[in-house]
């Protein structure tokens, strides 16, 4: 039987949390199906992805974790699971690298990335998201726990299946549910409690005001409707702002349709 590599290499905050969980808390299911969920090797942060395992495909200081990382994926019979949102993408070495370049590095970065794991079949998932939607959510990321983030994916590898995220949440169907059917794996049972949920947008406020300002932000007394139409009007400030951006960026003809 031929060995099946499954790439779910993102988007960010697409559910991408509730997958790792989800995976990682049904290794033992998994491996009743011949598929191998990996551990990280190194566990003081990203526990349940493999971003840290495979930075060294990016960055001079973790190749040495990442060969070893990789050459246990090679030695082992089984077929195996991957997530790691860094996958999407890879930083252009500075700003003024130029994109052909940054494009044969990518390429080549991934194509032995791929040639690496030694596998027969290889699938690689990727949820998308309406543009907007993402940047509203990203800012709420930025601001509970600021963090860089990239944003593309170099398509050398051998088969891919995109997930519309927005469609998800229309249907009401899970990221793990819709993760698992893409990719033919069997039901994992979902995470109790979602790893990733933001703050309220009123107490996200209020922290970035404190970066900002010595001065201690104002209270926002109560909840329920209060708090409930406060949350309100600071998402639509952040959507017009978000919308006002794109507008004015590279994703302008992409939001258009053009």
């Amino acid at each position: 039987m031929s060995r099946r590599a499954v790439i779910h290499a993102g988007f960010h905050k697409t559910g991408t949390t509730s997958i790792q969980a989800a995976l990682y808390a049904g290794r033992e299911a998994l491996a009743r199906h011949g598929y191998a969920y990996p551990d990280t090797p190194e566990r003081r942060q990203h526990t349940t992805s493999h971003f840290v395992a495979i930075n060294g495909l990016f960055f001079r200081r973790g190749r040495a974790v990442t060969a070893d990382f990789l050459a246990g994926i090679r030695s082992s019979r089984t077929s195996t699971i991957l997530s790691a949102e860094n996958l999407f993408g890879l930083p252009r070495r500075a700003l003024g690298e130029p994109l052909a370049d940054h494009w044969s590095r990518k390429a080549g970065i991934l194509g032995g990335f791929r040639d690496g794991l030694g596998m027969q079949e290889m699938l690689v998932v990727i949820f998308l998201r309406d543009p907007a939607d993402y940047l509203v959510s990203l800012f709420r990321q930025y601001l509970k726990s600021p963090m860089p983030k990239a944003a593309t994916l170099d398509g050398c590898f051998a088969e891919f299946a995109t997930v519309d995220y927005d469609e998800l949440v229309r249907l009401g169907e899970s990221s793990v549910a819709a993760f698992t059917r893409v990719a033919a794996l069997p039901d994992l049972t979902e995470p109790e409690q979602r790893r990733n949920i933001s703050l309220d947008w009123s107490r996200l406020e209020a922290k970035r005001l404190r970066a900002q300002s010595p001065q201690p932000p104002p209270v926002v007394a109560g909840s329920g409707k209060a708090r409930a139409a406060l949350n309100g009007e600071i998402e639509k400030a952040v959507r017009r702002r978000v919308a006002d951006y794109l507008d004015e960026s590279d994703y302008a003809p992409f939001r258009h349709g053009a």
